[in-house]
């Protein structure tokens, strides 16, 4: 073992006490790993010790990681750090003391790594005091998919080759089907200034079972922060899940974290499946090794177990799924599909919700093999493999969500077609057809999208318009609220809709401004929706400018004259989804003077390397207000959005924000259109002056492109 003390890095990217990129195989082992600290200004990974870009199977174990701190505000992993690593087992180490943004103890990132018997204490961070799985579970993305830019996207983050991604490609056939478990550890005395003490999960939803979860502390979810499959777990305050218990531990001492011998309930209380018993002492037959305690029957926590317990977490987590799949097990082959057509005819809804936030999708028929495919893991068709249930034909899959998740999704029927799943009857609409929707118990469906015959409508006027910059036609469709009369005198604010056909048709925005002016939440004001002719250039390549010019120049100047519209920027909006969120950004910060709001629904600023927003945050401010949200289940559009929440404003940017556990889809832009047209044109109901919003708002609340037709690509 070695000393790695007081080390310090400015200028890498990830780790400053020790670091590999691309080697495989390696191991680290009994090391003392501590105060070592990392600043790379705003965005880095790691000080005490950082693995990336590796596919080989390395190990981290028995080393004393202390009191490491990566500084900066949007900084990764203050202890150790895993990103856009496969086959990494971080086992049996102590982490304690360290610090950073996002974190304090592990953060992973693209990673799916054992974690297993570490004792992980007092750490801190903003975000997962303990530990901040990001992508966890996550296995390596098939070529072309929509993970797979993304991770590319994130190795040109990382200054790293492209090429090298492709090298991670075969990684994907040796990544574990079943995704790896979180087994047998203590997460103790973290504490996060904003979200999950013990662990934050803002995207996946990680198998936990035998940890221990003590004593942690944040404003919110002081001990998981986002969704989790946890069993045999003992949590503070409670979590639903077979084994779970919400007791003192009795820790004895506030360093190692042993347990109390002979008072300590959680001893012999982790999973009773011998595979998991603790480590046998040779020398005293039927007792455990120590520090195990009691029986050798698992013991919660970083001391319970042993090295090689299987990775596979067989035990389905729902109570009444379990029983149902039980007895139909316990079954003669001929007794099995009345048993089943029962359970099926009893399903209130599907999928089957159990607990709160576990749900299981099920499908009858006798394909070879089903998937899920959908917002949950990027529109994948590896992994996420259904079950058959013994010899009948049903066919399930179990994840877990948050409480108040909303996502799209699809079954893929052996490796190759597509379908809606037949047993839910919700749907939501995308650019190229249907979705079936995942709506948890929590989730609340907006009535503003709806039709509302007995209220005021609005009308629709549409001009077909050549612009001489692009040298094309389109045909703009303008909103014209109830109230507008053609010999009146009064003007109105203007919202200006990038994608405009697709949030008149998908996003039902004339039904949200015809409720939200009746119900006088919202001023009535003209909105002008704009379709793209060529959708990527004009919004985030070789067009902008012509684009820009478009806009400018020929479309306002034509509304301006035609309709009676306010004129002054803080009167006039912008809004656009991904993509469209870019161009909106890009006129906007470039033309003040001519919008000067801005609504951002998942913008994705990925295109030029990140030149417009990294134009607008380096450059001088400009007297604009921005509403932006984004959903954590779009990862690089979370980190985007989770990093500009905090820029912007400290630059002065007057800004409100929504996180919701969505993906990127219509099913949420159309949604939350509601809230950036409250926020900037507040009606009477509000009972808000316009001019007392607050600058600063922060709200945790509730994709990619669907790969069932690959040409939407942002």
């Amino acid at each position: 073992g070695n000393l790695v003390a007081h080390n310090q890095s400015f200028a890498g990217t990830a780790g400053s006490a020790l670091a590999y990129f691309v080697v495989p195989e390696v191991t680290v082992r009994g090391n003392i790993i501590r105060n070592n600290s990392a600043g790379v200004g705003l965005f880095g990974w790691g000080a005490g010790l950082g693995f990336a870009m590796s596919d080989g199977l390395s190990l981290v174990e028995d080393n004393t990681i202390l009191y490491n701190q990566a500084v900066g505000p949007e900084q990764r992993g203050g202890g150790l750090t895993s990103l856009i690593t496969f086959g990494l087992r971080i086992q049996h180490n102590h982490i304690r003391h360290n610090q950073t943004a996002y974190g304090g103890g592990i953060a992973t990132w693209f990673s799916s790594p054992v974690i297993m018997r570490n004792l992980i204490a007092r750490n801190k961070a903003a975000y997962g005091g303990g530990i901040w799985l990001n992508r966890f579970p996550f296995a390596a993305p098939a070529a072309g998919s929509s993970d797979w830019r993304e991770l590319k996207r994130a190795l040109i983050e990382l200054h790293r080759l492209d090429e090298l991604a492709e090298r991670l490609s075969p990684a994907a056939p040796q990544t574990p089907l079943q995704d790896p478990p979180l087994l047998n550890n203590t997460i103790a005395d973290n504490s996060a200034d904003i979200a999950g003490g013990g662990l934050h999960i803002p995207y996946g939803a990680p198998l936990m079972m035998n940890n221990l979860i003590w004593g942690n502390s944040a404003p919110a979810d002081s001990q998981i922060a986002g969704a989790a499959l946890v069993q045999y777990s003992d949590v503070q305050g409670g979590y639903s899940g077979l084994g779970n218990r919400a007791v003192d531990p009795i820790f004895t001492d506030s360093v190692y974290y042993y347990l109390h011998t002979q008072l300590s309930p959680v001893v012999d209380a982790g999973n009773p499946n011998p595979v998991y018993n603790d480590t046998p002492d040779p020398l005293n037959p039927g007792l455990p090794l120590w520090p195990a305690l009691g029986g050798l029957r698992n013991d919660m926590g970083a001391y319970g177990g042993h090295p090689s317990m299987p990775l596979q977490v067989s035990t389905l987590f729902g109570p009444q799924f379990r029983a149902f799949v039980e007895r139909v097990n316990g079954l003669p082959s001929p007794q099995r599909p009345a048993v089943v057509d029962s359970f099926m005819n009893a399903v209130p809804a599907f999928p089957f919700i159990e607990e709160g936030n576990v749900a299981y999708f099920l499908y009858r028929g006798t394909p070879s093999s089903i998937n899920l495919a959908g917002d949950m893991n990027g529109w994948t068709t590896q992994g996420y493999a259904f079950s058959r249930l013994a010899d009948t034909d049903l066919w399930y899959w179990e994840d877990a969500y948050e409480a108040d998740a909303r996502l799209d999704y699809k079954f893929v029927l052996n490796g190759s077609t597509w379908i809606l799943d037949p047993l839910n009857p919700r749907q939501v609409s995308g650019g190229f057809g249907p979705n079936s929707e995942l709506a948890m118990p929590g989730y609340i469906d907006p009535p503003e999208i709806l039709n509302y015959p007995a209220i005021p409508h609005g009308s629709i006027e549409d001009t077909l318009f050549h612009s001489n910059f692009l040298n094309n036609n389109r045909t703009v469709r303008i909103y014209l609220p109830p109230s507008y009369d053609p010999a009146g005198s009064d003007s109105f604010p203007v919202a200006l809709f990038h994608d405009g056909g697709e949030y008149l048709t998908l996003g039902s925005a004339k039904n949200v401004l015809d409720y939200l002016i009746a119900e006088q939440r919202i001023q009535p004001l003209i909105a002008v929706f704009v379709p793209p002719v060529n959708r990527d250039n004009e919004y985030a390549f070789t067009q902008t400018v012509p684009y820009t010019s478009f806009i400018l120049q020929e479309l306002m100047p034509y509304v301006d004259g035609a309709y009676r519209t306010r004129h002054a920027p803080d009167q006039r909006l912008m809004a656009g989804l991904s993509f469209g969120g870019l161009i909106t950004t890009e006129i906007c910060y470039g033309h003040p003077e001519a919008f000067g709001l801005l609504g951002l629904y998942s913008p994705a600023y990925w295109p030029k390397d990140g030149e417009v927003i990294n134009n607008m945050v380096g450059g001088p401010v400009k007297d604009l207000k921005i509403y932006m949200d984004w959903g954590t289940y779009e990862a690089s559009i979370l980190l985007d959005g989770q990093q500009l929440k905090d820029i912007l404003p400290a630059l002065s940017y007057e800004m409100t924000w929504y996180q919701w556990h969505e993906g990127h889809s219509w099913g949420s832009w159309r949604a939350h259109l509601d809230l950036s047209l409250e926020y900037f044109f507040p009606g009477s109901a509000l009972g808000i002056d316009e001019t007392a919003i607050l600058p600063q708002q922060m709200h945790l609340a509730q994709n990619y492109p669907n790969p069932f037709n690959p040409e939407t690509v942002i």
